[in-house]
């Protein structure tokens, strides 16, 4: 809501922010991701919020997201609080 406010009163494009997790691998990053989906963290408040983008993954799978991620600061796109995902560190 603070973020609507001060870009109707700046007169700036709403910005959407989001939260970059790295993890060691990937399967640190799918822990991740189960915790923050999961209802102990937040009252599952994140559930809908979180993306797993990591090395591993190949053809369609990369492509959605890649344009998953591009479409971010779409304002028109899902929640206002933006998304959240996790990344594998290389």
């Amino acid at each position: 809501m603070a973020l609507d406010i001060y870009s109707r009163d700046a007169k700036a494009r709403p910005v959407k922010p989001f939260v970059l997790v790295v993890a060691k691998d990937t399967q640190h990053a799918s822990q991740l991701k189960d915790l923050i989906v999961s209802r102990s963290f937040f009252e599952g408040y994140y559930a809908d919020k979180v993306m797993e983008i990591h090395s591993n993954q190949k053809g369609g799978e990369k492509k959605e997201n890649i344009a998953r991620l591009l479409s971010l600061e779409n304002p028109g796109r899902g929640n206002s609080h933006g998304q959240r995902f996790c990344r594998e560190h290389h």
